[in-house]
């Protein structure tokens, strides 16, 4: 998710590719990254299928009794979600880990 006054939205308008990266701290050593196209869905207003994924991932990070407000709070804003499409998936492991 993000805004569509954010950087990172106006960049996917440009270039509709990205790359996310998932590491192991402290080192950052164990890590993925997933590269590939990013579909961005921009039906904020009314879409209530996008708010409905929004909210399933909201509810992993977010304690569950501040979850309803927190998606309100967030359907007053530009929000949109971007998906994105695994074309290349890179690991890394180090030995004995």
């Amino acid at each position: 998710m993000t805004r569509k006054d954010r950087l990172k939205y106006c960049n996917l308008q440009r270039d509709p590719r990205m790359s996310v990266c998932i590491y192991n701290l402290p080192l950052a050593s164990n890590y993925v990254v997933i590269s590939g196209p990013a579909i961005v869905d921009d039906t904020t207003i009314g879409g209530q299928e996008v708010w409905g994924r929004i909210r399933r991932v909201v509810e992993r990070y977010v304690a569950p009794d501040l979850v309803g407000a927190y998606i309100e709070r967030w359907k007053t804003e530009p929000r949109v979600l971007v998906t994105v499409i695994p074309e290349r998936v890179a690991t890394r492991q180090p030995r004995g880990g």
